[in-house]
């Protein structure tokens, strides 16, 4: 059985829907009217370590098989057909796999245009009492 590696980075991301729709507006977000069952996704980076030494060691994993993406956009389809358990929200972190979608490159920013069946899961905020 696998496991996946959340970072705190990619928890960190989440964002109420008015703050990201306000800061799409901003951040070089594609100005994309989605079609079918399609979600824009801006690819979160794993961060680079710095070791105590201060040797600075970029993240070369090729390898990896998932990858983490915050949500942008959402089609009108998704939202009218999602259960409210299954809700999908414009701020949720994602997890889905390296080669799902179509890659997009805009304005030096990497997104993903994701069908609704290649998203694992939605990253739920760790609690802090249990």
């Amino acid at each position: 059985m696998g496991f996946f590696v959340v970072s705190q980075k990619a928890l960190s991301l989440r964002k109420s829907n008015s703050d990201m729709m306000e800061q799409n507006k901003v951040n070089n977000v594609p100005n994309i009217r989605l079609f079918a069952d399609r979600v824009l996704v801006k690819i979160i980076t794993p961060a680079e370590v710095t070791t105590a030494s201060g040797i600075f060691i970029p993240n070369t994993n090729n390898e990896e098989k998932t990858k983490q993406g915050t949500v942008l956009k959402i089609s009108p389809k998704i939202i009218r057909e999602m259960k409210d358990e299954d809700k999908l929200e414009e701020g949720d972190v994602l997890m889905f796999s390296a080669y799902a979608g179509s890659d997009i490159q805009y304005k030096g920013s990497e997104f993903k245009v994701l069908r609704i069946t290649d998203i694992f899961g939605v990253l739920e905020p760790e609690t802090n009492g249990e």
